[in-house]
């Protein structure tokens, strides 16, 4: 462990001197120090929930850490994410009464909870990887004195850490008051200057990140008989003062990295995790461990919201979801037509709607474009079961593909490195009008489609159709990008929990926007859990919407996007000529069996449909792939489509509950 110096001796060397900027008002300091406290209270309960979800893992009560963190089953991040937009909306917005902003320049970003929460989420996911490595999941021990030893790695981090954080805020409280005017100040104030360390005048990190890191190991894990390298296979290594200096390290990093993000400072977190400059700590982190899962369910609230009364196409509603999802994405974006400046540029009209298209460029190679895409538009006219519900609020069709959309956008941004390809962000107006968006650009294109090498698109996500329907979902027409395509989307699947199954191009019904694309013969896969009893109907809220389940798609999806960007080889266009393979029929076969158990949900004459289908589906999977042929591609479509039938007929319900 690298030596920690006294207070004193640090406020020797730095003060808190005022800058040539001037002092921050009581405001602004209200501002941040309310800011910080929250971002502190976000990360402590992300860390709670992780050493939660790793204790639940080796009872066999979860089945993957991670998806059990983003499934954040009791709200408690959800909650503390949101006191986050509480205070900055309550201390941080518009000007005091002498028109100074609220908020200092040094502070978090106009939008702090997605910044925020992605950040915390990032930090707690590296940590736990650097000590447990890339599969959480496969390094859990076994034995009970094993899995004892790894919680208390667990824990002991996340008390140093928060320990870390709070000893942080408490030395920028008073630097602000004694005049730190910016950010260089409080940084070198309260976080440390280079390789010195953070101050502790009390001792109170030197206690929860040196002598309790080192107490646990000696007690839990070395004094229980458990192997060191076995238990902590991040850091490699069977010596505790080794593996003691690696989490210690780990936490210093990333403490560091967060607080660059929720203070907007600028420390060189290399130097400052274990003094040396040796690239041990990089500010990057890759974008899928930037994904800010509790801010799919804010902007859902945004987006199925009662006051955008369906956001039909060429309405008042829908122009305020355009102006929306500007300001979402123009902060990290650049309006995707190259021939209008400023908002204009994201905007694409066409008779009576307008498509929303923005680009992140790419560093290696920008004229290559990966889009990445959702429509935004619903109805304002709906069936209902209810009349006192009647507004199309469309919360799983399909606010649930564009959150999904944004969600990978900003997680490829915060990054801090550029995509290798251009990536596409695209919102497309008028596709429950026939397609007529994405129609339009296929037909405008506003970069060369032969440049766009895949199209990745989202429509109806987060939706369970059945009880026996929560953990499927489908990839469809892989098989346009050929080998490569499917592969990249098979590897995503193969790494999370989700049951994503691949279906042929035909059995998305060309009801969604990768249809479009698919025709001027650009790559897409479809990703999309079908119609169910909730499709068009005003019940579609975000009640209805599984949030775990999209969690997990977005994460899915995330992979696929991100293999696209990287990869060496590009997807080759292949026309769909083959209406559905036995795979199919197979998939298919499988969806019909596990809807057995919720026959009792259908009529007595759906039941009997049902059943039939059942029966002529076994037969034909029994009869195996050599006897697949062209009567078998009709029966299976014609019974595929009366499936989706019978399911659409059901009440709307989540299924949300076991």
């Amino acid at each position: 462990m690298r030596p920690l110096i006294l207070v004193l001796s640090l406020l020797l060397i730095v003060g808190f001197a005022v800058s040539s900027a001037a002092q921050q008002t009581k405001d602004q300091q209200n501002c941040t120090n309310a800011l910080n406290n929250e971002a502190r209270k976000v990360a402590d309960k992300i860390g709670k929930e992780w050493c939660k979800c790793i204790q639940d893992k080796t009872k066999g009560k979860v089945a993957d850490v991670e998806d059990c963190v983003d499934a954040d089953a009791k709200s408690k991040i959800a909650k503390a994410i949101l006191k986050i937009g509480d205070q900055d909306a309550k201390k941080c917005s518009g000007d005091d009464k002498d028109g100074n902003p609220r908020k200092p320049d040094f502070c978090v970003t106009a939008t702090p909870e997605p910044t925020i929460s992605a950040a915390a989420f990032a930090k707690e996911d590296a940590i736990l990887h650097g000590v447990f490595g890339s599969d959480v999941d496969a390094a859990l021990l076994a034995d009970k004195n094993g899995n004892k030893c790894q919680l208390a790695l667990a824990k002991t981090a996340k008390k140093c850490q928060a320990t870390k954080l709070k000893e942080f805020n408490k030395c920028k409280k008073v630097a602000l008051k004694d005049g730190a005017a910016d950010g260089d100040a409080l940084q070198d104030a309260c976080l440390g200057i280079g390789a010195v360390a953070q101050p502790d005048e009390k001792g109170k990190i030197a206690k929860a990140c040196i002598d309790k890191i080192d107490t646990d190991i000696d007690k839990k894990c070395v004094g229980k008989g458990v192997d060191l390298s076995d238990a902590a296979p991040g850091c490699g290594t069977d010596d505790p003062a080794t593996l003691g200096a690696c989490i210690d390290h780990l936490v210093e990093c990333r403490v560091c990295t967060y607080l660059n993000v929720v203070d907007n400072l600028a420390r060189d977190c290399d130097l400052f995790d274990d003094g040396i400059d040796n690239a041990s700590c990089v500010s990057g982190t890759s974008p899928a461990e930037l994904l800010d899962i509790p801010g799919l369910q804010t902007d859902m609230a945004f987006l199925a919201d009662d006051a955008l009364l369906g956001r039909e196409n060429n309405t008042p509603e829908s122009v305020i979801v355009q102006e929306w999802l500007i300001d979402q994405v123009e902060s990290f974006t650049a309006g995707l037509d190259p021939n209008q400046s400023g908002r204009a540029a994201y905007k694409q009209p066409f008779t009576l709607g307008t498509n929303i298209l923005a680009v992140i460029p790419g560093r290696e190679l920008p004229d290559e474009y990966v889009m990445v895409g959702a429509h935004f538009d619903h109805h304002s006219v709906c069936s209902t079961n209810d009349i006192g519900d009647t507004i199309c609020n469309g919360a799983t069709d399909n606010a649930s593909g564009v959150v999904e959309t944004l969600a990978i956008g900003r997680a490829i941004a915060a990054s801090g490195v550029a995509p290798r390809r251009s990536v596409i962000l695209a919102f497309w107006d008028r596709e429950e009008d026939g397609l007529l968006g994405s129609v339009f650009y296929a037909n405008n294109p506003l970069v060369p489609l032969a440049d766009t090498i895949t199209y990745v698109n989202f429509d109806i996500q987060g939706a369970n159709l059945l009880p026996s329907a929560r953990n499927f979902s489908v990839a469809v027409g892989t098989e346009t990008g050929g080998t490569v395509l499917r592969d990249l989307t098979l590897d995503a699947i193969s790494d999370h929990t989700l049951g994503t199954q691949l279906l042929s191009f035909i059995f998305g019904q060309r009801r969604s926007d990768y249809a479009s694309l698919v025709d001027v013969g650009v790559p897409s896969v479809f990703f999309s859990d079908s119609t169910g009893g909730c499709y068009h109907t005003a019940q579609d809220d975000i009640d209805v919407v599984d949030f775990g389940k999209l969690a997990l798609q977005l994460r899915i999806s995330m992979d696929v996007t991100l293999g696209l960007i990287e990869t060496d080889t590009r997807p080759t266009f292949a026309p769909p000529v083959v209406l559905a393979t036995f795979e199919d029929a197979v998939v298919i076969n499988d969806v019909i069996n596990d809807g057995i158990a919720d026959l009792a949900l259908f009529s007595p004459a759906d039941q009997a449909i049902l059943l039939a289908a059942q029966a002529t589906l076994n037969a034909m999977v029994a009869d195996g792939p050599g006897n697949f042929d062209a009567a078998d591609i009709g029966t299976l479509l014609a019974n595929t489509l009366q499936l989706v039938t019978l399911i659409t007929r059901q009440e709307c319900d989540g299924f949300l509950l076991p």
